[in-house]
């Protein structure tokens, strides 16, 4: 499921233009986020665990997956999930966007979330 909210971000990148742009960071959040806790779940965490230790906040999810093992994940990546998570945790994908989305391209958005669905991937086998 976070996989095919990805591809809707990386489809709205290509498709939609600026206007797009609220969508493409809270899709990549959604997405993200359903990555992570996936990686989670498969660690042996249940979905009280995540609510108790992670909610919606992105960089609590990344550091507990490290905690768990995951490796491969870029500085930027980390970078990234801490300036997004901090807006869409609290729904404000659009003042994200509006403050220009912490440097930030889409397609550079697109392609972090890309490299840390890659890592989680490659964990899983």
């Amino acid at each position: 499921m976070g996989e095919r909210f990805c591809e809707i971000a990386e489809r709205h990148v290509v498709t939609g233009g600026p206007a797009h742009q609220e969508e493409v960071y809270q899709t990549l959040h959604w997405g993200l986020e359903l990555v992570l806790k996936a990686y989670l779940h498969r660690r042996g965490w249940d979905d009280q665990r995540c609510i108790d230790e992670v909610r919606h906040d992105l960089s609590k999810a990344l550091a507990a997956c490290e905690r768990e093992g995951l490796g491969g994940v870029s500085q930027k990546a980390r970078e990234f999930l801490a300036v997004l998570g901090c807006y869409s945790k609290v729904h404000r994908v659009d003042e994200f966007v509006a403050m220009g989305a912490g440097g930030w391209t889409p397609v550079e958005a697109t392609t972090l979330a890309a490299d840390l669905r890659s890592a989680v991937r490659r964990a899983f086998v």
